[in-house]
């Protein structure tokens, strides 16, 4: 596969992800027009229209949806090449795409990503940041390499990172104020308020 091929096809993707042909573009330092030319070339080496282009901006077509997965898959494996073909020769390179939600993208990712980029300097880091339901999609479609959860997912491998201490503020006169450890459990009928 031609470079020329991949590179169209991370055009593509930029602007599903951004939205617009500018935006991508600005994100990819090519101009609006460059953009647009290389989606125009991949739809013709394909034969199908990907993209719908209406007043409120683009949006997959029905074909562009069923070639999406696909072309994930592809610039992936191609990714893999390109690592592997580095370590061969002795050089670490290459990008991962991380899923985070905010309030981990303020507080614990800066100090792992500056761990991580001292370590790997010649790896890119990509930041997707949504909720839990978004981290765990963009885990199951491969737009990330890798999520950051509060819970356990059922679906992937998950390796804990941290435990909080979990703990319980009462009134002095409530009737758990003398224990000094209250199980989950019979909070059952409390009212209480959580974040």
């Amino acid at each position: 596969m031609t470079k020329l091929i991949t590179f169209q096809y991370k055009i593509f993707l930029t602007v599903v992800e951004c939205g617009s042909f500018t935006k991508a573009g600005d994100k990819l330092g090519l101009t609006q027009s460059g953009v647009s030319h290389n989606i125009a070339k991949l739809e013709s080496e394909l034969g199908i229209v990907l993209l719908r282009r209406n007043r409120n901006g683009l949006s997959l077509t029905d074909a562009g949806e069923r070639v999406m997965p696909h072309i994930r898959q592809i610039m992936h494996h191609a990714s893999l090449l390109e690592q592997e073909a580095a370590l061969i020769q002795g050089v670490e390179v290459g990008s991962i795409k991380i899923g985070t939600f905010s309030s981990f993208s303020s507080k614990m990712l800066p100090q792992l990503i500056h761990h991580f980029t001292k370590r790997y300097p010649n790896i890119q880091l990509e930041l997707y940041e949504g909720g839990y339901e978004e981290i765990e999609e963009w885990i199951a479609s491969g737009t990330v390499d890798v999520g950051f959860l509060t819970q356990p997912s059922r679906e992937f491998e998950t390796v804990p990172l941290f435990q909080d201490e979990l703990v319980v503020l009462m009134q002095e006169d409530h009737r758990f104020n003398t224990k000094k450890v209250i199980e989950v459990d019979s909070l059952h009928d409390e009212s209480f308020i959580m974040p």
